[in-house]
């Protein structure tokens, strides 16, 4: 029932937007990266090579099968000091053991975590900036600025003192080294271009093609997304798990993005007052005003055509020949959530097909 061609659509909107094909794997790793264990230890084996941390504004709430998880709150990254505490950056030119320590008590293999290091330091475009910072004088705080929007190709970042942040490019991450107030890190705004870049480094292993607006006005996150998931859908297919997380936070880097714009289009209406009261509005699902709509259509939909007759649910089946039959060895419906969704939007529309 899935169409194996690939539509135009897929990848660039009919050549609206250029295309957004990942650099593929360099081979050792995409072997190591194709074995059917690969979804599951995928999560863990991405935070063991991370440059940011990931995080919530509220908590997260267990919940029953099918939904593991809901995110109560907002998400979002954080950089670092280069220095103190136990974390990627400073694994990758301090402490190499550590990670082969971390590894092994979470159970990931030493000879797939030391390929991929070793790839990343020869491959991953921030590993050589990342040097730069490390090679300054010892004692001395310094921060690496990536910058947002280089003015060339070759000017990515670039060594200042911290005195100098304040006159930094908009939406710049800072990677600090032995700055006294930087122990709780620095946020990493979500429209810079950095964004998934440094959180998913075993995803964007080049670290190449993140999302940013300023050069595509038009290319919004969903349509980036989109164009990453089908152009690139082997390698989002077999790290099942961590392609659920990484769908799953830039949803809410999106919804962010939306509701930023609505609060700052409040307060300049408000003349600049910042302490203006703020209500979701009717396009964030689950919202007082987006339940009171929905209730307002019902009700208009009675009254123009009467009650309804029937009442009919669709749902997924995950044994659908279409789903069972895209799986990688190990994996079940729920590492393959782009699958998932065509198979049910395919049945879905044969049923509407019936119906009318």
């Amino acid at each position: 029932m899935l169409n194996t061609e690939r539509n135009p659509l897929w990848c660039c909107f009919n050549g609206q937007f250029p295309s957004l094909q990942l650099r593929p794997y360099p081979p050792n790793i995409d072997a190591l990266l194709s074995e059917g264990r690969s979804s599951d230890i995928s999560r863990k084996l991405n935070n063991l090579f991370c440059f940011s941390t990931i995080g919530v504004h509220g908590s997260f709430q267990n919940l029953p099968s099918p939904s593991n998880v809901v995110l109560c709150g907002r998400s979002y990254h954080r950089m670092l000091d280069i220095e103190p505490g136990q974390h990627p950056l400073l694994w990758f030119f301090y402490a190499s053991e550590n990670r082969k320590q971390t590894a092994a008590n979470i159970e990931v293999g030493s000879s797939i975590v030391q390929q991929i290091g070793q790839t990343m330091l020869h491959s991953n475009a921030y590993m050589e900036k990342f040097r730069l910072l490390c090679d300054q004088a010892p004692g001395v705080p310094y921060a690496l600025e990536l910058k947002n929007h280089p003015s060339t190709s070759t000017e990515i970042a670039a060594i200042i003192h911290t005195n100098s942040i304040a006159n930094s490019s908009p939406c710049s991450v800072h990677v600090w080294r032995n700055h006294p107030t930087a122990n709780e890190g620095e946020f990493v705004d979500i429209l810079s271009g950095q964004y998934e870049l440094l959180q998913y480094p075993l995803l964007f292993l080049h670290a190449s093609l993140g999302w940013l607006n300023k050069f595509f006005p038009k290319l919004t996150q969903m349509k980036h997304y989109r164009m990453h998931l089908l152009q690139n859908d082997n390698r989002f297919r077999s790290l099942g798990k961590l392609n659920n997380e990484y769908l799953v936070d830039m949803f809410s880097r999106m919804e962010d993005e939306c509701l930023q714009y609505r609060h700052h289009g409040l307060i300049n209406r408000a003349g600049g007052d910042k302490d203006i009261e703020y209500h979701l509005g009717p396009n964030c699902i689950g919202s007082k005003v987006w339940a009171s709509e929905k209730v307002a259509d019902s009700l208009a939909l009675c009254r123009e055509y009467g009650s309804p007759s029937l009442f009919i649910a669709v749902t997924t089946n995950p044994n659908w020949p279409e789903i069972r039959e895209r799986l990688y060895p190990g994996q079940n419906a729920s590492d393959q959530p782009g699958v998932v969704a065509r198979a049910f939007k395919a049945h879905f529309s044969l049923m509407m097909t019936a119906i009318s």
